[in-house]
C-alpha cells in the first residue's frame, strides 16, 4: 500500500496526516455488485443500509437512520440544510431526542462508527476534531413528517458529543443504545458544553492520548438525556413531562430533538515536526501568504486538502486553500514562484518522482485557471530527493511527503 503524498498548509511547519478514512464522507464505496439503496439529493436517509452503502469507512447501526446529505447547489432544498463544509456531503445526527417522548425503551440518539488509516499509538498525543452546524430547523421536521400534525417537536442545543475509540469494528447489526446503556460505554472524548453555532460551521477540537492501538470509534451521545445538557430551561423540560403524561400513547406525544450536522471527522497526531492546531494556529489568509512570499518563506499545502490517495486531480476542498495562495500572488504582482512536490522514499525512484511532478502542474494549472500568468510559475517535482527528515519513522516520512511554494 502505497503512502500518501502529503502537502501541508502551514506556515512554520507541516500538519499530519488526517487518520480517519472519508472523514469528509465524499467518498462511495469501491464495490459495484453492491445493490445500493436509493440516495436521494436533500433528503433524509430512510434506513440504516442506506447510510452503510453510501458512505465509504463508516456505518451505523441496526434500527439507527442517521441522514446522508447530498446538496447540489443548482436545486432548491426545501429541508433549508446548510451547505457542507466542504465538498457535497455532510451526516446529520439527533443527539437529543428522550425515550419517554417517542415511546422507547432508550434516549433515541443516532451513532455512526468510522475507522483510521492505522492505529493509534499507545502514550502518543492526537487532536480529535470535527465541524457541527446546528440544525434546529432541519430537526423539528424531522420528527414533524413521522408525527401526528397536532405534536409539538421542541428544538434544542444540546452537549456530550463523544467518540469512543476502539480496537476493533463493531457490528451493524448491534442494538447499539442498548450496548451504551446496559454495559454503560463511556467515550475517550466527550464535549460536554452545550452546542451552538449561531448558524455557521463551528469547529470542536480536543486532544486524545490513547492507551491502546484504538483502530476504530464510534460518535454520538453516549449520556442519558436526563443528564444531557441543553437549552430548555428544568420549567420547561418539567412542564413538557407532565403534558405528555397526558397522553394514551406516544403518536400524541411532544417531542424534544437536538440535531446536527457534522463534517471533515479528523484525527492527527502530534510530533516535534508536526505540531498540533491551537487557536493561535490557524489557516493563514493570503496577508499571510504574501507575507511569507515577500521574505522567500516556504508555504506548504496538506494532501488531505489537495488529494485523494495516489492521484493528482485537485478535489473541490482544495479550491478554498489555494485560492489564498491567488490572491496573494494577484496583489504581489511581481512575485514569481516555485511549486515543488516531494515524497517519501516509499515505492521507486520513478514512481516517486512521477507523482510529485503531476501533483506539482496540477497546482500550477489551477493556479493559471484563476488568472496567474503561467510565466509567473515554474513546477518541479523532486520526488524523495529533498527530505525533510529521516525516512525512518512514520513522523519523518510524513514530513517528507509535500508540496512547496517558494518565491523565486
Amino acid at each position: 500500500m502505497r503512502y500518501l503524498l502529503f502537502l501541508s498548509l502551514s506556515f512554520q511547519s507541516l500538519f499530519a496526516q488526517n487518520l480517519v478514512v472519508n472523514g469528509s464522507f465524499e467518498r462511495t464505496p469501491t464495490d459495484s455488485n453492491l445493490a445500493k439503496p436509493l440516495l436521494s439529493h436533500c433528503s433524509f436517509s430512510s434506513y440504516s443500509v442506506t447510510f452503510n452503502k453510501h458512505v465509504q469507512g463508516w456505518h451505523t447501526y441496526n434500527m439507527l437512520t442517521p441522514d446522508l446529505f447530498v446538496i447540489d447547489t443548482a436545486v432548491t432544498c426545501s429541508l433549508q440544510l446548510p451547505a457542507p463544509h466542504k465538498g457535497i456531503r455532510m451526516i446529520g445526527l439527533i443527539m437529543y431526542l428522550p425515550g419517554t417522548d417517542a415511546d422507547h425503551e432508550y434516549d433515541y440518539h443516532e451513532y455512526v462508527e468510522g475507522r483510521l488509516a492505522q492505529a493509534l499509538v499507545p502514550g502518543k498525543q492526537y487532536q480529535v476534531s470535527f465541524w457541527v452546524h446546528e440544525a434546529k430547523e432541519v430537526g423539528r421536521k424531522h420528527l414533524q413528517q413521522i408525527s401526528q400534525k397536532s405534536v409539538r417537536v421542541e428544538a434544542v442545543n444540546c452537549g456530550n458529543f463523544g467518540f469512543y475509540f476502539s480496537t476493533e469494528p463493531s457490528s451493524d447489526a448491534e442494538d447499539i443504545r442498548r450496548s451504551i446503556f446496559e454495559y454503560s460505554i463511556k467515550p475517550q472524548v466527550v464535549f460536554t458544553e452545550i452546542v451552538e453555532t449561531n448558524k455557521g460551521w463551528r469547529k470542536m477540537l480536543a486532544t486524545f492520548t490513547p492507551d491502546r492501538p484504538f483502530k476504530y470509534f464510534i460518535f454520538g451521545n453516549f449520556g442519558s438525556d436526563g443528564t444531557t445538557p441543553n437549552d430548555m430551561s428544568d420549567e420547561q423540560h418539567r412542564a413538557f413531562d407532565a403534558l405528555n403524561a397526558l397522553q394514551p400513547n406516544h403518536s400524541l406525544r411532544n417531542k424534544r430533538i437536538g440535531y446536527y450536522c457534522f463534517d471533515d471527522f479528523a484525527v492527527i497526531a502530534n510530533t516535534p515536526n508536526l505540531p498540533l492546531e491551537s487557536a493561535g494556529n490557524k489557516t493563514k489568509t493570503s496577508a499571510d501568504i504574501e507575507k511569507k512570499l515577500l521574505n522567500r518563506q516556504k508555504i506548504s499545502f496538506e494532501a488531505t486538502l489537495l488529494f485523494e490517495t495516489d492521484q493528482y486531480v485537485l478535489q473541490q476542498s482544495a479550491f478554498e486553500h489555494l485560492d489564498q495562495l491567488v490572491a496573494a500572488l494577484q496583489k504581489q504582482t511581481d512575485i514569481r514562484i516555485e511549486i515543488s512536490g516531494h515524497t517519501d522514499d516509499t515505492g521507486s525512484i520513478e514512481y516517486n518522482a512521477t507523482l510529485s511532478e503531476r501533483r506539482a502542474a496540477a497546482v500550477q494549472s489551477y493556479l493559471v485557471q484563476r488568472g496567474i500568468a503561467i510565466g509567473r510559475l515554474v513546477a518541479k517535482g523532486y520526488g524523495e530527493r529533498q527530505p525533510l527528515a529521516p525516512n525512518n519513522t512514520a513522523e519523518g516520512r510524513s514530513a517528507n511527503r509535500r508540496v512547496e511554494c517558494i518565491s523565486l
